[in-house]
């Protein structure tokens, strides 16, 4: 891959040069480029910190890369890195690093978590059981989603869990849902409804804990974004204002992989919806599970897809939040 990128920018670089010259010289000025392209054009590796890290050898190995014309990299904490990322001995090796890094007209960047994904401040040298560091401080961040269970409507029902949304629905003979049958109940612990005549059935939505994708901080939540930024990136500003927009131009934020699992939640997931409304599926076909939608209630059955206008809200809140409040952190520090 950096071999492309590489050539992609010599190339850029070259067709600028040769615009400007006359066509005899062009092809000359080309090989040039791609015999000694400009540091801002220059190889950024991923330096995989796996190791032992220690300033002599951050020096050794940054004057390595600078002999061999790199002048940006990329630090990558990753496993086997001693010290742990995050401690206070990690801090002064990347302060060793920065300023060797520095001294040769190197831009070294950070990941800024430890492997991925990101967003969690892991934790896992310490093996407290719970290995974020944003939820050690803020249980409250856990990242959650909603359970869906279809329930026969008209006997009493006790529920463990508190739940979110309950809908009731009239099936058609069809095995479809009567969109115009769309009832939203009231929620408690303990459910009687008695249903008017037809086949009805209640859909019970309920927050549990979301496991299944290995990330444990609910990034659509800002206050959880704004705790990570306060572990991380205030760090990196507190410790190395010389640095920051300067020897640090830009940092990696690796993704944060699928959001939990469906149905994904957090909890201003109504207030984004502006209302608690729902697709359905009918299990009776299919065993086609619920989706969250907004506006308007829409059946989801073996007739039709199920209508994706509740995907673009989420992903446009995943979007506007962590890169968001992301972007506006590195920007206040000059960089990228």
């Amino acid at each position: 891959m950096y071999s492309i990128r590489l050539v992609l920018l010599q190339l850029a670089f070259g067709m600028t040069i040769m615009a400007a010259e006359p066509p005899h010289k062009a092809i000359g000025t080309l090989y040039a480029g791609f015999r000694n392209p400009p540091p801002s054009q220059s190889l950024s590796p991923y330096w995989f910190w796996n190791g032992k890290i220690t300033a002599d050898e951050t020096r050794r190995q940054l004057r390595a890369m600078a002999e061999q014309g790199v002048r940006s990299a990329t630090v990558m904490n990753w496993a086997g890195l001693e010290p742990a990322c995050l401690s206070e001995a990690w801090w002064r090796e990347v302060g060793s690093a920065l300023d060797a890094a520095r001294d040769l007209g190197i831009s070294l960047n950070f990941s800024d978590d430890f492997l991925w994904p990101s967003g969690q401040a892991w934790d896992y040298a310490s093996l407290h059981r719970e290995p974020s560091r944003v939820l050690q401080l803020h249980p409250g961040f856990r990242m959650r989603r909603l359970t869906a269970k279809q329930l026969p409507a008209g006997a009493p029902h006790t529920f463990d869990r508190l739940p979110e949304v309950i809908v009731a629905a009239r099936l058609l003979p069809s095995c479809d849902i009567d969109e115009s049958s769309l009832q939203l109940l009231d929620v408690s612990r303990t459910l009687v409804w008695m249903p008017p005549a037809g086949d009805w059935r209640l859909f019970v939505y309920t927050a549990v804990e979301a496991t299944e994708r290995g990330v444990r901080t609910d990034l659509l939540n800002p206050a959880a974004v704004r705790a990570f930024l306060d572990i991380v990136y205030d760090q990196y500003a507190k410790r190395f204002p010389q640095h920051l927009g300067s020897t640090i131009r830009f940092f990696v934020s690796d993704h944060e992989g699928a959001y939990g699992a469906p149905l994904p939640y957090t909890p201003a997931l109504w207030d984004t919806f502006r209302r608690p409304t729902i697709i359905h599926g009918c299990s009776a076909v299919g065993g086609d599970m619920p989706v969250l939608a907004a506006g308007q209630a829409v059946a989801h059955n073996r007739h039709r897809p199920a209508s994706s206008a509740g995907v673009p809200r989420l992903d446009r809140r995943r979007r506007n939040i962590r890169p968001g409040q992301f972007g506006g952190r590195v920007r206040e520090f000059g960089g990228h």
